[in-house]
């Protein structure tokens, strides 16, 4: 009778400690699934794989060559050194 109280005693313990491990965990953040915006598709991603002239310290940049016929963007050539 004595190990059936001990076994019982260590799985409750268990399962607290899971219990209070799962507790300390991060909720998870909720986010709409797309940001709203009022500009077109075809706008938001010109600025994105547009030029990087919002980075200051790029001087020049380039268009690499596709690879498999997926366009990899630009590539800066030079930038300022702080």
């Amino acid at each position: 009778m004595k190990w059936i109280l001990i076994i019982v005693a260590a799985l409750l313990l268990i399962v607290a400690v899971v219990a209070l491990t799962g507790m300390m965990l991060r909720r998870p953040i909720s986010h709409p699934a797309l940001p709203d915006s009022n500009n077109r598709p075809q706008a938001i991603w010109d600025a994105i794989t547009g030029p990087p002239n919002w980075r200051p310290d790029v001087r020049a940049f380039e268009n690499l060559p596709p690879r498999d016929d997926i366009d990899r963007g630009l590539k800066p050539i030079s930038t300022a050194r702080p």
